[in-house]
């Protein structure tokens, strides 16, 4: 992926005693997966989740208007709702699960670390596996981080932009706006090819409170093609994850890190 979409160092991955993500996000593409053989286990699933702590589940509905005309009688919106898959929730820590035909996602509000990130979606995969056996298939693998950086005591953006990459914010950069007009900057990239796709949104604006920003970094690798659930895990996986890596030490400075390593 590094070579087809994005130009950047690659960096020794290290572990930070600080980090700013809000959230982490990875979404494993099936097919070969009917809706049916879900709901009919869904009793199974919920015994096997509930023991990783996930107390809420329940059918993820998905729905739609037909246009009906009774006879004799005026036309008509009907709302069918269908269910298509399951979700299970943990609050603390918070973490997501949906399972559908189309798709494995797991939503991690908690992120501790991409290892422990890892063996926890081994673990969520091997119970789909195990209570719906191995005929299905992974099309897809995507891997999204979203990180949000509160900056204090800055007395313009300029000043919040200054711990990032000198080419992020560049319409700030050029004084294009006044900062008592800005609402927010946003920016985005979208890279794709042969199967592979990077999106690379990152938006900054002032918070209510005094001299207070928000920067957001939103970075989303896709890796598209047949996997099995082995290249999953000791291929494709840390390939986005030491991706993700690069791609935020090329968006900060020094300065940032530093804080990143402070107690």
């Amino acid at each position: 992926m590094r070579d087809n979409l994005v130009n950047v160092e690659h960096f020794q991955r290290q572990t930070y005693k600080k980090h700013f993500l809000n959230s982490v996000h990875c979404e494993l593409g099936l097919s070969g997966m009917v809706a049916s053989s879900i709901l009919a286990a869904e009793s199974s699933f919920n015994d096997a989740f509930k023991k990783l702590g996930f107390v809420e589940g329940g059918k993820i509905f998905r729905g739609q208007y037909v246009l009906t005309t009774p006879q004799d009688k005026e036309q008509t919106l009907q709302h069918n709702a269908e269910a298509i898959g399951l979700r299970f929730v943990s609050q603390k820590p918070w973490r997501e699960i949906n399972i559908t035909s189309q798709h494995i996602v797991v939503s991690d509000h908690a992120y501790d670390g991409y290892e422990p990130f890892s063996e926890r979606l081994h673990h969520y995969v091997s119970i789909v596996m195990k209570l719906l056996g191995p005929e299905w298939n992974i099309n897809k693998i995507g891997l999204r981080k979203i990180s949000s950086i509160i900056i204090e005591n800055a007395q313009s953006y300029s000043e919040a932009y200054a711990i990032f990459n000198p080419v992020l914010f560049g319409s700030l950069r050029t004084g294009l706006a006044h900062d008592g007009a800005l609402k927010i900057a946003e920016e985005a990239l979208v890279l794709e090819k042969e199967g592979k796709l990077c999106l690379l949104r990152n938006s900054i604006k002032a918070l209510d409170q005094a001299n207070s920003y928000e920067a957001t970094f939103d970075f989303d690798l896709v890796e598209q093609g047949k996997l099995s659930v082995e290249q999953v895990f000791h291929d494709a996986l840390p390939t986005l994850n030491e991706l993700h890596f690069d791609l935020f030490m090329w968006a900060v400075t020094d300065e940032l890190l530093q804080i990143m390593r402070e107690e």
